[in-house]
């Protein structure tokens, strides 16, 4: 069973039609700037509760992480700075 032509050119218009969309939507996927924006939303909501108030876990967990790899280093540098 064959198409007619003008039933084939509905087809591929509506084809080109979702092709171009599909094209915008990744397009918009890999923009720099959204992609900055999605993970400056994501860092922001690690931080920031949804009442905009620090949240406070996050911030000691990385001042302990920072403190113990800082004693790390001193303490090697020491060691080794002996010896």
């Amino acid at each position: 069973m064959s198409s007619s032509p003008a039933r084939i050119e509905e087809d591929i218009e509506r084809t080109r039609d979702h092709l171009v969309d599909t094209l915008d939507e990744i397009a918009d996927r890999v923009s720099p700037t959204k992609v900055a924006q999605r993970s400056a939303k994501g860092l922001k909501a690690w931080f920031v509760d949804e009442y905009g108030q620090l949240k406070l876990k996050p911030l000691v967990a990385m001042g302990t992480a920072a403190t113990f790899l800082l004693g790390l280093l001193t303490w090697r540098k020491r060691r080794h700075g002996d010896g």
